[in-house]
């Protein structure tokens, strides 16, 4: 049987694996120019088509670019540079080079021409956007440590770039307030402080002045001037993620006391430039502004260790194992002390010292690329012991192992060493370039497939690491560590499914592992299979304790399964000791959301997107908490007609504008057409087949606190006939706790359910109490009861009770099952042109699937299958309900969303049980703009 499946798997993934090894999924990566780049054909570095080698060379460029690896995209940008001079295309990649290293300047110098000549190309447009809007940083506020830390180009040549722009155009806005924050992120407050001065004499105190004017008042420690200037802009753009920021930092970053030392609280710029060296090679650069770091601050933790490791890397071992006494000395033998010892040992060819160390920090964290590199490197490199000649670092051993495989071509193993060497070193790129040069000697050898699948896979080259990975499980379905390594595969790739099936047989085969149980978890959470999800982290528990992991795993899971009170409970514990944990901002941002503060929520999901920007999964974050919080328009038309001979035909244009995210305005204007046959009896009273009916609603809402959001409209109605109405709907939606929620519903309007109802003037005052309780994860009870009073003195008593349970939730579709049942009756039996039963019963079994066709696009379908009787009824008839909707732009800019519906009754009155069966049809179209 498993044989079978794998054969399947294999099938199936012939899409993917065709061409896994020439498109190594580089436009998955966090480069803002990936969606562009995916509907460009890619050309593999490893192409000898020596045909189109600017082609290529261009691609490779993108590649590194995308990737985020800016040392070899300048590196190739020289090269073609220097082989076929500056064509446009060299032009067009090296103003993205630079938009994408936030050179803004620089990259608008070079694109203008370029747009000039090519003014409708959306390749330029999108460089000149990104470079527009990214002039100096991505747009969360950071202190200058922290930014100079992730951003691989020089601040000091954006400021000399920024400069010139503005010397050559005093009018270019962007470049003038791209140099201030490019010197605010330096830390030159100063310079910064005249090029504010300068802005603002030139274009007056705009939003973008006020802005980096807060920024400078916050990074100075001056938190109530920046929170004074910030709050006017959070109310006009509630949900901008820098104004954000800056009001969080200003919030939680006061002024120092006085004597006390500011790099208490930002990062040195020594510090984080030498996380930036490191991470250059630069290791002589990263040894002196770590020690300026520690000369500033001596009780500088990351100073301390990053000191360490930048002399390990440099091969001053004797420096390193001082600087190991003394981190120990002050700061103790914490784990990052004792990856660094393993390290020394390492590189010191002390073998067993390495192992003895690095493999229970491997237990802890089983998958830690760093420790598992230095496990490697311990078990492999060839290094000299002690007392011999000097030790090499480890980017020179693997370049050493290289040269040697390369010289004699034909041994496997030395290209396989190579590999090691290069993925210790830190370099992942030449490892996998090697791993595939011992596989075309070797193409059947298990442990160079398992490697690259692993090189693969840490390079987010998804497709790569499934197809090897997949290639494997065919031929070793029994390898606990193949089937492993698929079953994540398959969940990185979205293959969410099959991965959830993969988990489940893995720990059935291995139950005692504690990590896939956690991994299971959270894919069955991604699948939408939230019981589910919960049941394997209820089992983990039992098997293993609640470890922190499973703490953050359950604060996550349950957040997203809406519960938030158990999910903030726990994150509470845990955010004081991990407040950067990216899985714990996540949750904390869902379950605020669903916890209806979307205040907190905002704040909360600055700091996921600080923590990973522009990643997928923060991306589609984002979307998810903000849509509902979007000012918008929209137009809905409708119509609907049966066999009665009843038409009804209305369109709304509508839309709600968001004051703050716990304020908003409503107001809807409508239009409607009613007619029926005069045989009908429902026609206007007055005579002919139609009327027209039209209605003007505004209003707004306000939510008190989670527990309360109150919302009314109020406004009138006006009938062709000349027939009026004072119309108003008020709601109370009242939150009780995470499973119980009430929404009280008060309105007032025509009954506009007939043209004969609506020309005699039949106003209905409902009475409506809606409960909405959830006694279990995926499991629904939606209770309906209302009152309602007519203007003809008839009253109507209504009940309708819901209850379903998920019953299945796959990656592509979920599948709901319930009852309905309703009830209910009039007062009086009147000819006033609506159906007003003494004694209405209706009872159906509902199914409603869900299907998925993208996280944009949806489609639902609903049927109900049951039955109906009133008191003139002689026996129960049928009642069939068949509904389907299309959702388009879920949580895109434009909205739309297409309905059908089709409803039949079986009649069976007094003596004349064989009446035809009543049909009616419903159609509608709402397209929505967002802002």
């Amino acid at each position: 049987m498993n044989k079978l499946r794998s054969i399947l798997l294999c099938y199936l993934a012939l899409p993917y694996c065709a061409f896994a090894d020439t498109n190594t999924d580089s436009n998955n990566n966090k480069g803002f120019f990936s969606s562009i780049l995916s509907k460009i054909p890619y050309l593999s570095q490893d192409t000898g088509d020596k045909s189109e080698e600017k082609k290529t060379a261009i691609a490779l460029i993108q590649k590194y670019s995308l990737a985020g690896d800016y040392k070899n995209a300048e590196h190739q940008l020289s090269e073609y540079k220097n082989k076929y001079g500056e064509d446009d295309q060299y032009l067009t990649e090296q103003a993205r080079y630079f938009a994408l290293t936030h050179q803004s300047a620089r990259a608008l110098d070079l694109i203008k021409p370029l747009l000039q000549k090519y003014p409708d190309n959306k390749t330029l447009v999108d460089i000149k956007n990104y470079a527009l809007t990214h002039p100096a940083s991505s747009a969360e506020l950071t202190t200058p440590a922290v930014s100079a830390g992730s951003q691989s180009a020089s601040y000091s040549k954006s400021v000399q770039f920024y400069q010139q722009a503005v010397q050559k155009d005093p009018n270019d806005k962007a470049a003038a307030i791209g140099l201030v924050r490019t010197q605010l992120l330096m830390g030159n407050y100063s310079d910064a402080s005249a090029s504010l001065e300068a802005y603002k004499n030139k274009f007056g105190e705009d939003d973008a002045y006020t802005t980096e004017r807060a920024r400078y008042y916050a990074l100075q420690g001056d938190s109530q001037q920046a929170l004074t200037l910030i709050e006017p802009l959070l109310q006009k753009d509630p949900a901008n993620k820098t104004y954000l920021d800056i009001k969080n930092y200003a919030a939680t970053h006061q002024r120092p006391a006085e004597g006390f030392n500011i790099q208490h609280i930002q990062l040195s710029p020594e510090n984080a430039a030498a996380a930036e060296a490191m991470g250059e090679g630069d290791y002589n650069k990263a040894i002196k502004l770590y020690k300026d770091a520690l000369k500033k601050d001596p009780a500088d933790k990351s100073a301390a260790i990053g000191l360490v490791r930048a002399q390990l890397f440099k091969g001053k071992y004797k420096a390193a194992k001082k600087g190991l006494n003394h981190y120990k000395k002050q700061f103790g033998s914490d784990d990052q002390y004792l990856t660094e010892k393993a390290r020394y040992y390492a590189l010191t060819g002390q073998r067993s010292r390495a192992l003895k160390i690095v493999n229970p920090l491997i237990e802890k964290d089983p998958s830690n690329k760093t420790l598992l590199d230095i496990k490697n490197y311990a078990e492999t490199a060839k290094v000299a012991g002690p007392g011999k000649a000097r030790v090499v670092s480890p980017i020179e051993n693997a370049t050493n192992l290289a040269r040697k495989a390369q010289a004699k071509k034909t041994d496997p193993e030395l290209f396989f060493n190579a590999a090691q060497a290069y993925s210790f070193a830190g370099d992942k790129h030449n490892a996998y370039a090697m791993i595939n040069d011992a596989l075309q000697l070797s193409p059947a050898n298990v442990k160079y497939l398992k490697f690259k699948a692993a090189i693969a896979s840490q390079l987010d080259y998804k497709t790569v690491a499934y197809c090897t990975y997949l290639r494997l499980y065919y031929a070793y379905p029994n390898d606990p560590e193949v089937h492993l390594g698929l079953a994540r595969a398959a969940g990185r790739l979205g293959n969410l499914d099959e991965s959830a099936y993969l988990y489940e047989s893995y720990i059935g085969k291995y139950p005692n592992e504690s990590q896939p149980w956690i991994e299971y978890a959270y894919i069955q959470s991604w699948r939408g299979n939230y019981r589910a999800a919960v049941y394997v982290l209820d089992q983990y528990r039992c098997h293993f304790a609640e470890s922190q992991e499973y703490l953050v795993a359950r604060a996550r899971i349950v957040a997203t399964a809406d519960r938030p009170t158990e999910s903030l409970a726990i994150i509470n514990q845990l955010m004081p000791i991990i407040p950067d944990n990216y899985d714990l901002n996540y949750a904390n941002t869902v379950a605020l959301y669903y916890n209806n503060q979307p205040i907190e929520m905002f704040q909360s999901l600055a700091k996921v997107n600080q923590l990973a920007p522009g990643t997928q999964e923060t991306q589609g974050l984002i979307d998810y908490v903000r849509t509902p919080y979007r000012s918008n328009i929209y137009l809905d038309g409708y119509h609907s007609y049966d066999t009665d001979t009843v038409k009804i035909t209305r369109g709304t244009l509508g839309g709600q504008y968001f004051l703050s995210p716990v304020a908003s305005l409503l107001g809807d204007i409508s239009a409607e057409s009613l007619s029926a046959s005069i045989r009908s009896g429902l026609n206007p009273v007055e005579g002919g087949n139609s009327l027209e009916l039209y209605g003007l609603n505004v209003g707004g809402n306000y939510r008190f606190n989670p527990h309360l959001l109150l919302q009314g409209l109020i406004g009138g109605q006006h009938a062709s006939d000349g027939e009026g109405a004072f119309t108003y709907k008020g709601d109370a939606f009242v939150k009780v706790n995470d499973t119980l929620e009430f929404d009280i519903d008060l309105k007032r309007s025509f009954y506009d359910v007939s043209a004969r109802a609506v020309s005699l003037g039949v106003k209905r005052n409902l009475n409506q109490l809606q409960v909405y309780w959830q006694p279990c994860i995926q499991c629904y009870v939606n209770l309906n009861t209302s009152y309602s009073t007519f203007s003809d003195s008839n009253t109507m008593k209504y009940l309708n009770i819901m209850p379903a349970v998920q019953v299945l939730s796959t990656q592509w579709f979920n599948l709901r099952l319930g009852v309905d049942g309703m009830w209910y009756g009039f007062s009086k039996q009147l000819n006033n042109g609506y159906y007003n039963p003494e004694n209405y019963r209706y009872y159906s079994f509902v199914t409603d699937l869900y299907i998925k066709q993208s996280e944009n696009i949806g489609y639902e379908f609903t049927i109900g299958l049951g039955t109906q009787k009133d008191e003139t009824f002689v026996a129960y008839r049928k009642a069939n309900d068949f509904a389907g909707k299309a959702y388009i732009g879920i949580y895109q800019d434009w909205y739309l969303v297409l309905s059908a519906a089709e409803s039949t009754r079986g009649r069976a009155i007094g003596n004349n049980p064989s009446l035809s069966d009543y049909r009616a049809y419903a159609f509608d179209a709402m397209l929505m703009r967002r802002f």
